[in-house]
């Protein structure tokens, strides 16, 4: 083979070796152009599920929000109920030996406010009861220990705040129980007895 035959050969097969790299990027560049194009239609489909989600989710929250206003507004009429009758309602924590809710007649019928209400339930609270009355205190919580008894009702001598006892019946409720059956949260309504 002469020397410009091997030239024409090689710039031949150059030409076809660039046509060859060229189809195959081109080739290429359409598999990518394909994967984008499946990608960009399966996103957008994610993209109207998620829109659907969405607008799924804020009527939920819309719902639940009102639900919650009628919520808030039913605890505010039970809670006015509770002050304006003549009773002493209180919610415990037994445990955290802590009022979790309480209505305003501690005040108006022991002449106790929040802080010194407490005050005692920090201390010993068996000292707001009438000396004579420990008794019965003490068998309402060996009452109530046991997991099949939830309420307990007696007559009890709450101390009031300028020193003199007031006579109350206590009706005294379990509400939640810890897993060993232990008494957790309890409420305690007290009616003075003339």
């Amino acid at each position: 083979m002469s020397k410009g035959a091997a030239k024409r050969f090689v710039d031949e097969a150059k030409r076809f070796i660039n046509e060859d790299i060229s189809i195959s990027r081109f080739g290429s560049t359409m598999e990518n152009i394909q994967k984008l194009q499946e990608s960009y239609v399966r996103i957008s489909e994610e993209n109207k599920q998620l829109k659907h989600d969405n607008e799924g989710f804020r009527m939920v929250l819309t719902a639940l929000s009102r639900e919650n206003e009628y919520l808030q507004d039913n605890l505010r009429l039970l809670e006015e109920v509770l002050n304006r009758l003549p009773l002493i309602v209180s919610v415990r924590d037994v445990k955290k030996r802590s009022l979790l809710w309480y209505n305003r007649n501690f005040h108006c019928m022991l002449g106790y406010r929040h802080k010194e209400l407490q005050e005692l339930i920090n201390k010993e609270a068996i000292y707001h009861y009438h000396p004579e009355d420990y008794r019965k205190v003490r068998e309402r919580e060996k009452y109530v220990s046991s997991a099949c008894n939830n309420s307990y009702s007696c007559n009890l001598r709450l101390k009031h705040i300028d020193g003199r006892y007031v006579n109350m019946q206590s009706d005294f409720f379990v509400l939640k129980r810890n897993a060993d059956g232990s008494h957790r949260e309890v409420i305690e309504i007290l009616s003075a007895i003339e």
